[in-house]
Parts: C-alpha cells; sequence; structure tokens
C-alpha cells in the first residue's frame, strides 16, 4: 500500500467518523486538532486531529501526519549506522491511534496505541545520492493531556517505538543503512478542542 493510498484512507476515515450515521461510539462529544512542538525542532511539523464519542466517553481516537528529520544522535544509536554519517529523513508519515483516558472528560493519565506507516529518506556525506523506505510502527504510549484554559491543551506522552521495514531500500551505493528497530520515543502536542 503507498503512503498516497494511506493518506487517502486516513482521511475517508476522519471524515466518516464526522459524518457517518451513529453507531455505539454516540455523537461526538469533542473534536480536537495537535501540532507537534518537537517537530519544529526537528526541522519538521505535524498535524492530527482525535474525535471522543459520548458512547465511550474514555475513548479518543486520532489520525496524523508529520514529517522531521532525524537527529543525529538518534541515527547513531546503533553501532552499525556510527561514522556512516547517514543524514534520515522522515517525508511523511502518517497514523492512526487510539487512547483511553482515566477520566471521562480526556484530561489526565492516558495510555494509548498508534500504528503508522514512515517513510524513510537516507542520504549520506560519503556517497552520491539516496534511497528510501517505508516502515510500519507500532507505538505503545503512556500520556497526560492538561488543559491550560478553555479549549487548549498540552499533551505529552513517552512510548516505544517497533518499526518493521516493508518496503524499498536501505542500500546507498556499497553501505547499507540499518533500520531503527526499536526505538524510545517522547513528545509534546499542543492541541484545541472544538467542544459539541
Amino acid at each position: 500500500m503507498s503512503l498516497r493510498t494511506l493518506s487517502l484512507f486516513l482521511a475517508v476515515v476522519v471524515v466518516h467518523g464526522l459524518v457517518a450515521p451513529r453507531s455505539a461510539l454516540g455523537e461526538p462529544i469533542e473534536l480536537a486538532v495537535e501540532s507537534s512542538v518537537v517537530a519544529p525542532v526537528m526541522r519538521g511539523a505535524s498535524l492530527g486531529g482525535r474525535l471522543r464519542f459520548e458512547g465511550v466517553p474514555h475513548l479518543a481516537l486520532g489520525a496524523g501526519v508529520y514529517a522531521l528529520t532525524v537527529p543525529q544522535f538518534m541515527i547513531d544509536g546503533s553501532a552499525n549506522n556510527e561514522f556512516e554519517h547517514w543524514k534520515v529523513a522522515v517525508r511523511p508519515a502518517v497514523h492512526l491511534s487510539a487512547d483511553y483516558f482515566v477520566r471521562q472528560n480526556g484530561t489526565g493519565f492516558s495510555a494509548g496505541i498508534t500504528v503508522g506507516l514512515a517513510r524513510f529518506v537516507v542520504s549520506s556525506d560519503i556517497v552520491a545520492g539516496s534511497t528510501a523506505f517505508t516502515s510500519a510502527y507500532l507505538l505503545p504510549r503512556a500520556a497526560y493531556t492538561w488543559f491550560l484554559a478553555d479549549h487548549w491543551y498540552i499533551n505529552g506522552w513517552i512510548g516505544l517505538q517497533l518499526d518493521g521495514q516493508v518496503a524499498g531500500s536501505t542500500q546507498l551505493g556499497t553501505r547499507m543503512f540499518t533500520p531503527f528497530g526499536i526505538m524510545p520515543q517522547l513528545n509534546l502536542n499542543v492541541g484545541y478542542v472544538f467542544a459539541q
């Protein structure tokens, strides 16, 4: 499945959630739009959204897209990549998520899981050109959400991302980039809630 196809699928899922006939989930009680404050630090951007429903107020379903440049210390964290002068960028990644909040109002502690696809573009200072590969990932995480004002919130989370290459090549010339596999992650989102 291409990233374009997956992006279209995610858009259909989000739109369907907004306009579909009401099921066991009930009416939407909250639509939130959020962006990572970490992505711009990593020369990137992100945009995501989540929905909560009256039938299951503890649950939030979300989707998003992001792009960023992977910091060198993360690339060199693998012994196989250290001293290889790799440059790695995520261009783009798309994801779906589900979060369970302890409180019914969508604040405080939550546990969640994200599944997604990320396209990595790899280049090197040593070899001309670039290569690209796509990884599917699973990211279980724990989070805390604080409301700053009426509709504005901060959501911080920490998790462990499990990656597996599903397409493309990690070879550039005669050199082989080693994909990340397992990597700790942390993030800080700022969001705005449109309450129903």
